[in-house]
């Protein structure tokens, strides 16, 4: 069965999907290193910790943002919070209002809990 590869854009690690390379040179980049986390546990509830949950980070076509879904930190067994980006390294958490936390649900917690997967 042939890979299907449609119009999206495809990231070639390796030569899998390529029949044929003529005329070509592959070329590796050296990656640089960001100066600080692309994200950072810096609200109340998060405590300092703010962890991206496996592969919970993808690019909505339709609104044309990324989206983010992440652990963080509540003593009594964590929570899911949400955040979003224009450009994959600037991120914002928006005020959802769904769940409350110290009497408030002026935050970006979608939902009580860890390691969930979207």
């Amino acid at each position: 069965m042939a890979d299907h590869i449609g119009t999206e854009r495809q990231l070639f690690l390796d030569g899998h999907l390529v029949e044929q390379m003529s005329g070509l040179k592959r070329v590796l980049h050296q990656p640089a290193k960001m100066a600080a986390p692309v994200l950072e546990g810096d609200k109340p509830w998060e405590r300092g910790f703010a962890q991206i949950i496996g592969n919970c980070v993808n690019y909505d076509s339709e609104d044309r943002i990324y989206k983010m879904w992440y652990d963080t930190y509540k003593v009594t067994g964590g929570l899911i919070a949400y955040a979003t980006s224009q450009d994959g390294l600037h991120w914002e958490k928006p005020d959802l209002g769904i769940v409350e936390v110290a009497g408030s649900r002026d935050n970006n917690i979608v939902l009580p809990g860890r390691n969930a997967n979207v």
